[in-house]
């Protein structure tokens, strides 16, 4: 989260930020919007001409705009590791995703390491408890080489848990002088890898708009106006794909199968590019 006086405003919009900008971390516990005022666990209080909550799905600045606008559980367990070693030299700048009944792999190579994930379905977050890479190795014993050694090459510290959430739909993302970005404004599962390009995109209109209009109601305005359809519908695209590959009935993983199989290229590349053709 970042608090913006007036003063300092022009050498943040020429990159060059300047250490009396205030950087605040989580040791904040609200947010008034309307003065607006940020009081922190120490009893503190700071008050900003601007404060951008870009602290991430768990946003304490969201909860203090918007209360009850909580993350959602998106019905997956995702485990991320890295395993120490390399591929063919000719599958270097290729990712690729295995899909199963209810589970996932997916990795992509880093130099001489490879990032692996593999996701679960599970109910309840709870019902995908903490394993050891042999274990999940286990799990993942049907797919194919080198994804169960990729798995068990993974150092018992190296491996993540993560129950895949995001965020409902906001009406808006301002309210005040405060406004969302990124995560704190449409969080997203990670089936699009989209996230952190969202939130760029979302910093580059947001310094456009004030560049603009300077430090206004009617900036925030157009920063909502020009970011939150896009953003709200890849959102929505990335929980349609998760839901396609948490489907676990046969005769439905023939469906899904056989749409993706036949389906042309040039469609899937259609969609893809329509998250990456935007001119800002």
């Amino acid at each position: 989260m970042v608090a913006i006086h007036r003063a300092d405003l022009q050498a943040i919009l020429s990159d060059q930020l300047p250490t009396d900008v205030l950087q605040l971390d989580m040791d904040c516990v609200s947010v008034d919007p309307d003065r607006p005022a940020i009081r922190f666990a120490t009893g503190a209080e700071t008050t900003p001409e601007l404060v951008i909550g870009a602290d991430g799905v768990g946003s304490t600045v969201r909860s203090s705009l918007f209360p009850g606008a909580e993350p959602r559980y998106a019905g997956e367990v995702a485990y991320r590791g890295l395993a120490d070693t390399s591929l063919p030299p000719e599958t270097n700048h290729i990712g690729i995703e295995i899909w199963g009944s209810g589970m996932r792999f997916g990795y992509f190579p880093l130099d001489e390491q490879v990032y692996w994930f593999a996701t679960v379905v599970a109910t309840r977050s709870d019902d995908a408890s903490e394993v050891a890479p042999g274990e999940l190795a286990e799990r993942y014993q049907a797919f194919p080489d080198p994804v169960p050694d990729l798995i068990a090459m993974t150092d018992d510290a190296d491996l993540i848990r993560t129950p895949l959430t995001d965020l409902p739909r906001l009406d808006h993302w301002s309210r005040g002088r405060a406004t969302l970005l990124g995560d704190a404004a449409h969080a997203m599962t990670p089936n699009l890898a989209q996230g952190s390009a969202q939130a760029m995109e979302d910093a580059v209109v947001l310094t456009e708009s004030i560049a603009d209009h300077g430090i206004t109601q009617h900036a925030l305005s157009t920063y909502e106006t020009r970011r939150k359809d896009r953003a709200d519908s890849i959102v929505r695209q990335s929980r349609i794909q998760g839901r396609l590959t948490q489907i676990q009935r046969p005769i439905l993983e023939q469906a899904r199968n056989a749409v993706f199989r036949y389906t042309p290229d040039s469609v899937l590349r259609r969609q893809t590019k329509s998250m990456f053709a935007v001119d800002f």
